[in-house]
């Protein structure tokens, strides 16, 4: 397949060995991963069996802000000599800064002796911008556009030389595995909501036909049974949207973003912000619900689809029963007022679900 020759490629010049480059002398690039400048937090595994003193991570690159003019580099304001007591990146675990190179744009940081931590995390530091320009989370991300990116770099050894086809050879048989796997998933993984879908749109089409016939409201029973399908159709696709995030929560992290977040909350000192604060930790509360049982929500959201195929499927047989007594426009009323009914309550849900889209990422900042 050629995707797996490009992907040898690309691994084969990742993990060459680099020269000239202090800190980085002898070592090989093993990963890396944009920074968004959203906030969100990124993270790099790190390689099973490694010894923390054999890595290095590297945070390079610029972000702007339109807000207030300025760029920034991990560790100040670009064209400020001096770095600041703390960054403009922040990362996790503590590591301290063994080279830099303030023109590059590029840091290299050692991790804390002992165990080699399981991963390394990185994010774009807006609560510290938000306190900085007294402005809220939401226009700091909105101003921030750039390119920061954290690379984990290693040592080699011995052994990691007689290693590498062996590894290489792994690592490619798990992307096949992951092709496989993914594809599967989305032809399976979406299969009932799809057929649900289906249901809809089908009886949907019926009732159009019907409503067209109609000596009166047409108009309006066309118009109402289109949002509804509408309707069906969003809440379809968010339903994916609520599965892969369920499947990708960490739990203690969202605990640890729902402590941190009522400590902001308590402490915020503005009233935009306490807003917002607010929002988030509702969401992240609410996502915390959902998980802890997210098989019961998500036939919650499917019966919900199902609940839109049973409304439109009564308004075809309603219509059509009232075909004989086409002066009593009240069963056109009441026909329109069960599609309301029903439209509000699917718009109500998916308000709900796109309320958990990104319930783990940036924070509000005080």
């Amino acid at each position: 397949m050629r995707w797996l020759t490009v992907a040898a490629a690309a691994l084969l010049v990742a993990g060459a060995p680099v020269f000239g480059q202090g800190a980085l002398d002898g070592c090989k690039r093993v990963a890396q991963v944009e920074v968004p400048t959203t906030g969100r937090e990124v993270a790099l595994p790190v390689p099973r069996g490694a010894d923390a003193a054999d890595l290095r991570v590297v945070i390079l690159g610029i972000f702007e802000c339109s807000y207030n003019g300025r760029s920034y580099d991990a560790l100040g304001p670009v064209g400020e000599e001096g770095e600041q007591p703390l960054g403009y990146v922040r990362w996790t675990p503590e590591m301290r800064v063994i080279e830099r190179n303030r023109a590059a744009h590029l840091y290299v940081l050692a991790l804390p002796d002992g165990p080699a931590p399981e991963a390394v995390t990185a994010w774009v530091d807006v609560d510290r911008l938000v306190t900085e320009l007294i402005v809220t989370p939401t226009q700091v991300r909105e101003s921030l556009s750039g390119d920061v990116r954290m690379e984990l770099w290693r040592a080699p050894r011995a052994s990691d030389s007689l290693a590498l086809m062996g590894g290489l050879v792994a690592v490619l048989g798990a992307l096949a595995l992951a092709v496989v796997i993914t594809q599967r998933r989305s032809a399976h993984g979406m299969a009932d909501v799809e057929a649900a879908l289906r249901r809809v749109e089908g009886k949907c089409a019926t009732a159009m036909r019907t409503a067209r016939e109609r000596e009166w409201d047409s108009a309006d029973l066309q118009d109402h049974l289109a949002k509804l399908r509408d309707g069906a159709r969003e809440l379809a696709a968010q339903v994916g949207v609520f599965r892969r995030t369920v499947r990708g929560v960490d739990r203690e992290r969202l605990e640890r973003d729902i402590a941190r977040t009522r400590r902001q909350l308590e402490e915020a000192d503005r009233d935009d912000l306490r807003v917002e604060a607010q929002s988030v930790l509702e969401a992240r509360e609410r996502l915390r619900e959902l998980v802890a049982d997210a098989a019961a929500a998500e036939q919650r959201y499917l019966l919900r689809l199902s609940r839109i195929e049973a409304t439109i499927e009564a308004t075809t047989l309603w219509l059509t029963g009232q075909e004989g007594r086409l002066a009593d426009r009240g069963a056109d009323r009441q026909a329109i007022e069960a599609l309301e009914t029903e439209l509000a309550a699917t718009d109500a849900t998916i308000a709900e679900l796109k309320a958990l889209e990104d319930p783990t990422g940036p924070q509000p900042g005080e």
